[in-house]
């Protein structure tokens, strides 16, 4: 078994593990503001390695595309980024605010189910500090896809993959200073966020939670018991004990 599976039934390991932890800790009683923050970091590692592991396959991918492909792909993304800005555009603020607030809202309404009048004007208050215009995503996509493009053009064959990889994997480099800094202090705003959520959930509400997050842990441990038959027992130790 290669150590690229291995690592992908340890991550699945530790998100079981944290889902099991967050359970465990809402039934203990309110979740504090850093307890919440630190789940989101975690939370945030595994997205990074999952995006690290696709761009590898990515990499594998455009190492084979013709120059036709390539142009249609950066002619596609600049179209979407287009058609992004003409979506944004024809908006007010106002409403855009309204959109990051829905968005927001519909998140915490695939938990829980209904949210109450309380619960929105929190989701509300949050939407507000948090709301950043789309033209400074917009701009950060379109800074990282120049910087992709140019590698295709430029860089020999041989060392394409490298210096592809190398953006794939650190797209960061490419957002505003402002940006990383708005990214930090909404976390910190979500973590005290779902601490009031917390302590605001309805009986119907706990229910609700506890059967979606029940029905996530069923779905890993089938994934789990699956993996297990492929992986040998030094692995799967390795695999349950060591830290990220």
């Amino acid at each position: 078994r290669s150590s690229a599976a291995s690592d992908v039934y340890k991550r699945q390991v530790q998100y079981q593990q944290q889902l099991q932890q967050i359970k465990t800790q809402m039934e203990m009683g309110i979740i504090p503001d850093q307890s919440w923050f630190q789940h989101l970091e975690t939370i945030g590692g595994h997205w990074v390695r999952a995006r690290n592991k696709i761009s590898r396959e990515l990499v594998v991918l455009a190492a084979s595309l013709s120059k036709e492909q390539i142009r249609d792909l950066f002619k596609e993304l600049n179209d979407k980024n287009q058609q992004k800005r003409d979506d944004f555009n024809a908006l007010s603020k106002q409403e855009a605010i309204e959109v990051h607030y829905e968005n927001v809202l519909e998140q915490f309404e695939d938990r829980l189910g209904d949210i109450t009048d309380p619960q929105k004007t929190l989701i509300n208050e949050y939407a507000l500090a948090t709301y950043q215009s789309p033209i400074v995503y917009i701009e950060y996509s379109e800074r990282f896809q120049k910087a992709l493009k140019k590698v295709f053009a430029e860089v020999l064959a041989e060392q394409l993959s490298e210096r592809l990889l190398s953006l794939l994997m650190y797209p960061e480099q490419f957002r505003s200073l402002e940006s990383v800094g708005n990214y930090a202090a909404r976390r910190e705003l979500l973590a005290s966020l779902l601490k009031d959520i917390q302590i605001s959930l309805t009986k119907e509400q706990r229910e609700y939670f506890n059967h979606e997050l029940d029905q996530m842990l069923a779905l890993l441990k089938d994934i789990l018991d699956e993996e297990k038959v492929h992986v040998g027992t030094p692995e799967l130790k390795s695999a349950v004990t060591t830290e990220y």
